[in-house]
């Protein structure tokens, strides 16, 4: 049985790695700050802000781990901290960085995994800080080293306002405001993809080489045929309201941001493992669990209640 570090546990893609890892028969000891009550069932929980390294350190003494799967690292330090945390190294790493690494002033769409990737000005410090922890974990010793930049995550547990936003106003017969024409390309990644993909870079016998992958839906489409779709699932019209000013920031109106982000995915090739869920069958599984353990109201934002009154 493999002992596997999991940084994350708590919510969303932590909580869904967490129990596919239990589900697959792995030894899970999870490190998350402690913050939300969770039932770990039978993964170790150690409650430490993995940011400190001593305290990180003391936490993990005496313990040592074939695998970390490091869902909660946001910067270079993050990852420093547990690699110098560790009493012996893991054979496995497997960082989630992000579609925020790729540079689109000088990489081409798709992005490809080759493609320059120190960050976006778009997406401020946090493209910057992926791509840094990347470099980090690619100067360790470690030698089976996997590296995952996903586009947008979705699915069942999802706690960022994405389609629940768009659901709510088409349920409650809102507008909902989309920058300029709408043609921005955006690409997905179902959380269940994410995590099968996950487990199977630890299988010793991975028919992938070590390395950095994008891991995203093999199609994308545009703001406009992502609000028809959600609006097909719901059994609703939508009221969509184009915003022509590019002075306003779009995601202070939207959930996303009006930059195209779509990768190719040729790399996996044909690899068993590689994300296939179908972008329609994905989000009826959101639909379902928003409907059953959540609601649909509206929360404008200030900026779309300004829109409104225009």
């Amino acid at each position: 049985m493999q002992k596997v570090l999991l940084l994350g546990g708590s919510v969303f893609v932590g909580r869904a790695l967490l129990q596919r890892l239990i589900a697959h028969g792995f030894d899970v000891t999870a490190v998350t700050r402690g913050l939300v009550q969770t039932d770990w069932g039978t993964a170790d929980h150690i409650a430490c802000d993995r940011r400190d390294a001593h305290q990180l350190a003391a936490r993990l003494r005496g313990r040592t781990f074939d695998a970390v799967v490091d869902a909660s690292c946001y910067g270079p330090e993050d990852c420093r901290a547990v690699l110098a945390g560790l009493q012996a190294m893991p054979t496995t790493y497997v960082l989630l960085s992000s579609a925020a690494v790729y540079q689109r002033s000088t990489a081409p769409l798709p992005f490809a995994e080759a493609s320059s990737a120190q960050g976006d000005e778009i997406w401020g410090a946090y493209g910057r800080d992926k791509a840094a922890a990347e470099r980090v974990l690619s100067e360790s010793s470690i030698p089976r080293r996997f590296v995952v930049r996903p586009p947008y995550i979705y699915g069942p547990g999802n706690n960022l306002d994405r389609e629940r936003f768009v659901w709510s106003r088409q349920l409650a017969n809102d507008p909902i405001f989309v920058p300029a024409d709408g043609e921005t390309l955006i690409q997905f990644l179902s959380i269940d993809d994410l995590t099968r993909a996950i487990v199977g870079f630890l299988d010793p016998q991975c028919a992938v080489a070590p390395g950095i992958y994008n891991l995203a839906s093999q199609t994308y489409v545009s703001f406009n045929q992502y609000i028809t779709l959600l609006g097909q699932i719901a059994g609703r019209q939508s009221k969509v309201v184009y915003v022509s000013d590019p002075t306003i920031p779009a995601r202070e109106y939207f959930p996303f941001r009006k930059a195209h982000l779509i990768l190719s995915t040729q790399k996996l090739g044909t690899w068993s493992e590689r994300p296939q869920t179908p972008l329609v069958k994905g989000l009826q599984a959101a639909f379902d669990w928003i409907s059953s353990s959540s609601n649909f109201t509206v929360e404008p934002s200030q900026r779309e209640v300004d829109l409104r009154r225009l």
